[in-house]
């Protein structure tokens, strides 16, 4: 209600005028108070000062109101809104959610029976909590879009009603309606393609959370919400390419993102339900559920900040505590291209000795309490037993990662083990399976352990490295992991080195998945295409003493490498490479070890684009210890031909290649390390 009105002025020297066969009006500017509710800051008594408040004043016809039809064309005419400026804060339905006010305005719409109606909006930002990374989005019922709201925009701010002339608001709609977050078109219409929902994004680093469609009631200190929350884990974000992903309607189906609505008590597996319906509110026929605790911290009347509470079954705080929100048991995709499918398995299967599999179902253990007396509790999304699959080429099931994704306040993102109040629900701690093809090369690894005197076994214990990052405000979100087990030598020390040892064995073998999906600016589409990819390798050496005379031995040798890669570009390619040949070795007394290696060998790469390239390679290696290894001295030769058909429809180049190497290490003294290659590349076809 507008009171005190004053300085009413024209807009220009020439007045705005609207005029039709069946009304005519003039546009005025003046300065008034604006009545509100719950005003906390910049009113008095509920009134706000405001200035340049555009009017119409009525010309003709005299006396009568103008037609409904009228108003709507007046309203269009000033792009479905006439209001003016306003500067202060209020606390939403008298709860303890503030919102920063900056406009006032009168809006066209309809009701059920899209007869037309006139809705009063204020228009502002909500205030969200400093910690946590709580941003305003907005949903596109029509497309399933989520998209950050611009700096610009503010979110109206509405609530079913109708104007009372002497005390603006029905005092019984006041105490019933829900105050809503939503455009004034929307407040009596059933949601259709073209409503635009407003929802609060929390982002936890590599996992985010969207509350959607929030609402207020009065007397009730929750944020109210028709949609439960929605869940968007580091793996959903890999396969967006906004904020968030794509919720659909966000009503009868949500997309991919995952609702979080039931759970159990992660005590003893009990199911329950995360949130209770408030009795008779509803939100355009919709029941609403309550989310989470309004809370803030004020001195002297004057907000400090925001907070929140999530209120999961808020009747008991042990069941709070001990509450964990489901996730959905089936296979999520992330990439499934020729040669290569990686997905996600919301539960974990660990084999445990000569026991039977044990299934570990994944759950969420999500919370926020921003004004917890333990920093480290604000928030927290921590997803217990899940497992991310490789299929690589022929090999299903390559690699397995499993693991409890872990975010929390105050603490880095990792793939750690359970913490102290999981249960044995949870799977113990990250680890990685291998595929059944993959038994005998891990067989031949445990075999060179159990011979070896070194540390073997740990090195296989060891190795799995994953390395994840999410940036909230340039979208980029990257997930690796690795398996390396570093080259295994038996005999192990000094004995492999040592040119009387009859039989060496050498093996080291490498598996991976990555993802890296940052957004850029860029006119070729399949850079928008987030990039993500496998890889599996393997070296195998062996070395047979053939002849040994006093202090020198003559070896046979024999090298193997296979790689195995495949992307989303999308390739998938084979890398083959044998070298056979001989080293001669000596031993000498104090001086130290010599020893000469002659290989010769072919290397095959093929790849899904039909690129086939065949190399021949002749390798030479010479290699000198002094004085127990603190000099050495390695000199390296290799030539290589190769024969490269780049596909169908492409030359056939050939290739000649010379490389020459020169280390040179002097103990705490000098590390020189030199190379050079030489080139040449003829078309043959």
């Amino acid at each position: 209600m507008i009171h005190g009105i004053l300085n009413v002025r024209n807009i220009q020297e020439k007045p705005k005028e609207f005029k039709n066969s069946t009304c005519e009006l003039l546009a005025v500017t003046f300065d008034a108070d604006v009545e509100l509710e719950e005003v906390v800051e910049g009113g008095t008594s509920n009134r706000v000062p405001t200035r340049g408040v555009v009017g119409y004043v009525q010309i003709g016809p005299q006396g009568v109101p103008i037609k409904e039809d009228d108003f709507v064309k007046l309203l269009q005419s000033e792009n479905s809104s006439i209001g003016a400026e306003i500067n202060c804060t209020i606390k939403v339905a008298g709860t303890k959610q503030y919102m920063r006010l900056n406009r006032f305005d009168v809006n066209n719409s309809v009701d059920a029976s899209h007869k037309p109606i006139f809705v009063c909006a204020a228009r502002g930002s909500v205030v969200l909590p400093k910690d946590g990374s709580w941003t305003m989005v907005q949903h596109e019922r029509a497309s399933g879009e989520v998209t950050p709201l611009t700096e610009q925009l503010s979110v109206p701010l509405i609530r079913i009603g109708e104007w009372n002339k002497d005390t603006v608001v029905d005092p019984v709609a006041a105490a019933k309606e829900l105050l809503r977050i939503a455009y004034p078109g929307d407040i009596l219409r059933a949601p259709d393609a073209t409503t635009i929902n407003f929802g609060f994004l929390q982002n936890m680093n590599t996992q985010k959370v969207l509350f959607l469609t929030p609402s207020f009631k009065k007397g009730v200190d929750s944020l109210l919400s028709k949609t439960p929350p929605l869940l968007a884990d580091a793996y959903r974000l890999m396969n967006s390419k906004g904020i968030f992903p794509n919720i659909s309607d966000a009503e009868s189906t949500f997309g991919t993102a995952m609702q979080l609505l039931k759970g159990i008590d992660n005590r003893n597996g009990n199911p329950l339900e995360a949130f209770s319906k408030l009795p008779g509110v509803t939100d355009v026929g919709k029941q609403v559920w309550e989310i989470m605790e309004l809370n803030a911290k004020e001195e002297g009347g004057k907000l400090l900040d925001q907070g929140y509470k999530l209120i999961k079954n808020k009747a008991d705080d042990l069941i709070n505590e001990a509450f964990k929100f489901d996730l959905p048991n089936f296979e999520y995709p992330l990439v499934d291209v020729t040669g290569l499918k990686i997905y996600v398995e919301y539960k974990a299967t660990k084999k445990a000795g000569g026991e039977s599999p044990k299934d570990y179902i994944g759950k969420f253990d999500f919370d926020v309490d921003s004004f917890a007396a333990d920093m480290s509790k604000s928030w927290k999304g921590r997803m217990n037993s899940m497992a991310m699959v490789v299929d690589l080429g022929p090999l299903k099931r390559l690699l397995t990662i499993k693991g409890n994704f872990n975010s929390q306040k105050g603490t880095e993102t990792d793939f750690g083990s359970k913490s102290a109040s999981d249960s044995a629900l949870d799977l113990p701690a990250p680890e990685i399976e291998y595929s059944d093809d993959l038994k005998p090369v891990i067989q031949i690894l445990e075999i060179l352990a159990a011979l070896s005197t070194g540390d073997y076994a740990e090195v296989l214990k060891q190795g799995l490295k994953v390395a994840m990052s999410n940036s909230a405000n340039l979208w980029e979100y990257k997930f690796e992991a690795t398996k390396d087990i570093p080259l295994v030598k038996f005999p192990p020390g000094a004995l492999y080195d040592s040119p009387q040892t009859p039989l060496k064995l050498e093996a080291s073998l490498g598996l991976g998945v990555f993802f890296n999906a940052a957004l850029k600016v860029t006119s070729d589409p399949k850079q928008l295409l987030p990039t993500a990819g496998a890889f599996f390798k393997f070296h195998g050496g062996l070395q047979v003493m053939c002849v040994s005379i006093a202090a020198a031995t003559v070896y046979a040798v024999g090298n193997a490498d296979l790689t195995l890669r495949a992307d989303t570009s999308p390739v998938i390619s084979l890398d083959m490479k044998f070298g056979f040949g001989a080293q001669i070795g000596v031993g000498l007394p104090v001086i130290g070890n010599v020893s000469i290696l002659f290989m010769v060998g072919v290397e095959i790469y093929v790849d899904s684009t039909q690129r086939v390239a065949v190399s021949a390679f002749i390798l030479f290696r010479g290699h000198a210890e002094i004085l127990g290894g603190l000099i050495g001295v390695t000199i390296t030769i290799e030539a290589k031909g190769t024969i490269d058909k780049g596909g169908p429809g492409t030359p056939t180049n050939c290739k000649a290649q010379v490389t020459f190497g020169l280390d040179i290490s002097i103990f705490l003294i000098i590390n020189i390390s030199f190379s050079e290659s030489w080139e040449e590349t003829r078309q043959i076809a």
